[in-house]
């Protein structure tokens, strides 16, 4: 009786069972979000990925799914750096701001010490004063407007 209501233990990780087939899933999901540069959809994954479920609700591994929730966000780091290399026109790079900011306030919502995003928003600065100096100065200007105006929301 005891395998007829409940999974064993030992059954859980059965190559072929539904937590098998929904990590490779989240992990094809994952794949394909980084290879669109999608960091903003990667981001809100690994945010959802970071929550612990509810007990009847759990359909990965505890372990399987901290380690997609952190290859989601190594991911879609990743994906922002590669994000504003291509970015050329004032409106490029005023989506691509947004769109870093965004990533950045969703990877906050995690409860690590140091958002992973700091440091892209730092080297696109870099990148875009040693290789078109308007375009930093625009990026800059409207990442602090964005800033800014998210603060003012939050108040």
């Amino acid at each position: 009786m005891q395998g007829i209501f409940r999974n064993p233990c030992n059954d859980f990780d059965r190559a072929g069972s539904f937590p098998y087939h929904m990590g490779k899933t989240v992990q094809t999901l994952i794949s394909l979000l980084g290879d669109l540069d999608e960091h903003q959809l990667l981001a809100e994954v690994s945010v959802l990925l970071s929550k612990i479920p509810d007990q009847d609700k759990k359909y990965l591994a505890n372990g399987d799914r901290i380690a997609l929730a952190e290859h989601a966000r190594n991911v879609a780091v990743a994906a922002a750096r590669r994000s504003y290399k291509e970015i050329h026109t004032l409106k490029e790079i005023r989506e691509a701001c947004g769109r870093i900011h965004d990533t950045y306030h969703k990877l906050q919502r995690l409860s690590i010490r140091e958002n992973p995003m700091g440091p892209v928003i730092k080297e696109a600065m870099c990148y875009f004063n040693e290789s078109n100096a308007q375009c930093y100065l625009n990026f800059v200007q409207l990442y602090v407007s964005i800033s800014m105006s998210v603060s003012l929301c939050l108040v």
